[in-house]
């Protein structure tokens, strides 16, 4: 296993939709386990291809040490219901945190690693990182969900180039 770059923004893969996988090779089981590897010591809850600078659409979750690394290949937010305001950040966008409205409980389908097709129903703070990972197999982070008001707020402390 290997621990992988993480692209931070600006870097262009972080802005372009991730292509659907179509089998589960042994690089993509590769690239999971250096990927699950990379989450560790980074220290993030999720983290999506794109961000290692493979444009796929493969994200791992681990919201808790005592959790089981959830895998999603391909996955689509089905449906989502009730608002939910917190503060996020973001292992491509280093010492930056947004408040970002989602929803507070999805449904998603996903391919899993055995090359079934699942359909989980989450909430809360699984619900968040699902669709934060999802956001960057579309292209999508995080300042991008929120006012400009408060992406000028934050410029003040990042670089503004960085984000607006």
């Amino acid at each position: 296993m290997a621990i992988l770059e993480i692209k931070k923004y600006p870097s262009s893969i972080l802005r372009k939709r991730a292509k659907k996988i179509s089998a589960i090779t042994d690089e993509i089981l590769k690239l999971t386990q250096d990927m699950i590897e990379t989450l560790k010591v980074a220290g993030g809850v999720g983290l999506a291809a794109p961000q290692i600078g493979s444009s796929i659409r493969l994200c791992i979750i681990k919201p808790y040490e005592e959790d089981a690394t959830l895998v999603l290949l391909n996955p689509k937010i089905k449906s989502g219901k009730g608002k939910a305001r917190m503060e996020e950040g973001c292992l491509s966008l280093p010492g930056a945190t947004f408040n970002v409205n989602r929803y507070d409980e999805i449904i998603v389908n996903a391919m899993n690693m055995e090359g079934k097709m699942v359909e989980l129903k989450v909430k809360e703070l699984l619900s968040r990182i699902i669709q934060h990972e999802v956001d960057h197999l579309n292209g999508v982070l995080i300042f991008d969900r929120v006012n400009l008001l408060e992406r000028l707020k934050k410029a003040r402390t990042l670089s503004p180039k960085s984000i607006l």
